[in-house]
């Protein structure tokens, strides 16, 4: 619920700065705070119970010696290396699904202003749009964390918060083209649903194709790629609208890729260790 939560508390105090003091001063006040925030957690951040002599889930040696933790036994011993990882087509698979759905974030967040302002709608208001996604975003963690402990594939739900996402931006392109903030509130806090599925499903995807034992390693093999694809989003909506004059096509792009995003998360096959 972090990442929701700094959205919520951040973004309106973001956009003020940069209002009164400019974007330059703002960001270096944002940095400044993110340093003072992050140094204290990486103190006492821990990689895994099995280092300090403890068992997953809280488990007791008296469980353990039960049979209580043995999936997770199973699952920290049967992980695969990263060089493993890295000749299966299941790890590309996720890659390239994953990375078509982090496209939209980078955009939506990065261009909801320019975008909404567009519509003729204040920029207070266009930057609180931010603030409309960012708490169902929140909200829903914990219901989307419930169903992901009770089904034996979170696969569908990964697919169904991509496919939600790819809904919710074409009804903020809706929205815009009819400068109705109703129809643009609907479509963010639809676009918040959706974040709030997808951000713990990868982590929860990417552990239960691969094992916690080595997953660090892999999500930085995996990493560099997705934000890659990422990064490029932004920068090639920029690039249409400098040749059309407007947002509409390249954020319905967006919202066809997490619609492609939803259906890929269900065919990649799972690997089978060796």
């Amino acid at each position: 619920m972090g990442v929701s939560f700094a959205g919520v508390l951040i973004t309106p105090g973001v956009t003020w700065g940069i209002d009164v003091f400019g974007w330059r001063e703002a960001w270096k006040w944002l940095a400044l705070f993110s340093v003072v925030m992050m140094v204290p957690v990486l103190l006492v951040m821990r990689r895994a119970p099995e280092d300090h002599g403890l068992h997953p889930d809280g488990k007791s040696d008296e469980q353990v010696a039960s049979g209580q933790a043995q999936r997770a036994a199973d699952d920290f011993s049967q992980s695969m290396t990263r060089a493993q990882a890295l000749r299966t087509a299941a790890f590309y698979g996720l890659v390239f699904a994953f990375g078509l759905f982090t496209m939209g974030i980078g955009v939506m967040l990065l261009q909801t202003i320019p975008y909404v302002t567009d519509a003729g709608i204040p920029r207070v208001t266009a930057a609180l749009m931010i603030t409309v996604a960012s708490v169902p975003a929140m909200l829903t963690k914990p219901v989307w964390g419930y169903f992901i402990d009770r089904m034996d594939s979170p696969r569908r739900l990964a697919s169904l918060s991509a496919g939600i996402t790819g809904l919710a931006i074409a009804i903020i392109v809706y929205g815009q083209s009819q400068g109705s903030l109703t129809w643009l509130y609907a479509g963010y806090i639809g676009l918040g649903m959706g974040w709030g599925g997808m951000i713990p499903l990868q982590e929860v995807i990417w552990a239960g194709y691969f094992g916690r034992r080595y997953l660090g390693s892999i999500r930085g093999a995996a990493m560099p790629i997705s934000m890659a694809m990422g990064a490029s989003a932004p920068l090639l909506s920029s690039y249409y609208y400098d040749v059309v004059g407007n947002y509409d096509g390249a954020i319905m792009v967006v919202a066809a890729l997490n619609i492609a995003s939803a259906v890929m998360i269900l065919l990649v096959p799972k690997p089978v260790p060796r």
